[in-house]
């Protein structure tokens, strides 16, 4: 799989398959259901990437051929930071990965005027917070304005090793977080050229909460 990091800490995970899949994304033809298809699998693709490091320690594993040395995941599991509401697409693809993982929600939406995060849904906590990984998903990394202040808040509960996946990145979002955050490693599948002025990817998919889940702006 061919990785393209823009700056560091950013990998974006690309190949001819995922360009495919984010042709269709883009496409004004596709319908919710298969839009969430293509969502679930490029997901799927970035937490394989995301996740290639995860700590292992020496266990032993008795097998119906006998008993020997191998690894497993060490420590606590990893857990998601959903952000409402189109990343609900992608926790699925997390889980099947990495089913014990606990998932988080906030809320949050963009002020159409200043561009602003507002949050309307509280961060829940979850048992022995600071010791897990957390992997915050979100499809669309547009002003950062969002991802950054997620992180801040997982900062306050004292989170330390925080990644962020999006399908679709722009540069003026990856500079904000890695600004605000430069020890966030950011995976994504895509970088756009730009940020339209209300706040848009482009060229982007258009609103991929509303997409995801057949709802009208």
């Amino acid at each position: 799989m061919k990785k393209l990091p823009t700056t560091k800490g950013v990998v974006i995970v690309n190949n001819n398959l995922i360009q495919g899949m984010i042709f269709n994304l883009r496409s004004k033809k596709t319908l919710s259901g298969e839009f969430r298809n293509l969502i679930k699998k490029i997901t799927y693709l970035l937490i394989l990437e995301a996740m290639k490091n995860i700590p292992l320690e020496k266990a032993v594993v008795k097998t119906p051929n006998g008993v020997v040395k191998d690894k497993k995941v060490s420590g606590e599991m990893p857990f998601i930071v959903s952000v409402l509401r189109a990343a609900e697409a992608m926790v699925p693809s997390v889980l099947e990965l990495i089913p014990d993982a606990p998932v988080c929600h906030i809320g949050i939406f963009r002020d159409e005027k200043t561009l602003e995060p507002q949050q309307y849904l509280q961060l829940k906590s979850i048992k022995n917070i600071k010791e897990r990984e957390c992997i915050i998903v979100d499809p669309m990394l547009a002003t950062g304005g969002t991802a950054s202040f997620t992180i801040s808040l997982l900062k306050k509960k004292g989170v330390k090793k925080i990644k962020l996946l999006s399908i679709f990145a722009v540069e003026v979002g990856i500079q904000k977080v890695k600004k605000d955050h430069p020890e966030v490693q950011i995976y994504c599948a895509v970088v756009d050229p730009k940020l339209l002025r209300n706040g848009y990817i482009f060229p982007g998919c258009g609103d991929a909460g509303d997409r995801a889940f057949g709802t009208i702006k």
